[in-house]
């Protein structure tokens, strides 16, 4: 049997269809095969920083360690009293160290209302304190509590100069707060 010409072009338009259809239906499934050049960006993106990461690993764990160290230096020198009234008097106990080694009568001396505000994990335990000294006496008092073992703060001082014959001596009222953990003030 001999094929027409008419015949060979319906039969050549017909698989052409069918391969067009066959392609039509495919193409998701081989889409999906060949990733976009988009995400292949990404990945390689992805890749490199990971990389950088993995570079940077010996650094980041050497400043995570130095930065663990210090938050363990730090929790030291917070004050270790169960409760903020506890607290309190440890900070009381300091003062009363450093104003009698500097030769130095506390004429009154008042634990504040816990402050937590300061942190969402600490709690700023106030003590306030009168004293009445001369100025090198009260340098030093100010140093003794900058740099006493626990850490301790000045949030206010007023000063005011003793009016009396021959007295160079001030009196000052000095809010001091010592910093403990929220969950041990509780």
């Amino acid at each position: 049997m001999r094929m027409t010409k008419e015949r060979k072009y319906l039969l050549g338009i017909g698989g052409l269809l069918v391969l067009i259809g066959l392609a039509y239906n495919l193409y998701p499934t081989l889409r999906q095969l060949r990733p976009d050049d988009d995400q292949v960006l990404l990945k390689q993106q992805k890749i490199a920083k990971y990389e950088r990461l993995l570079q940077r690993r010996d650094s980041l764990e050497k400043r995570l360690t130095a930065s663990e160290t210090a938050l363990s230096s730090a929790q030291q020198q917070l004050l270790t009293g169960k409760t903020a009234a506890l607290a309190g008097a440890d900070i009381q106990n300091i003062i009363g160290e450093i104003s009698t080694a500097n030769g130095v009568e506390i004429k009154t001396l008042r634990l504040l209302k816990a402050d937590g505000k300061v942190h969402s994990d600490y709690v700023a335990i106030p003590v306030e304190f009168t004293v009445r000294s001369s100025v090198r006496q009260l340098k030093d008092v100010l140093y003794g509590i900058e740099t006493a073992g626990k850490r301790l703060t000045i949030k206010e001082i007023n000063v005011r100069p003793v009016r009396s014959r021959n007295s160079e001596d001030v009196q000052a009222t000095i809010t001091v707060a010592g910093y403990m953990k929220k969950d041990a003030a509780s």
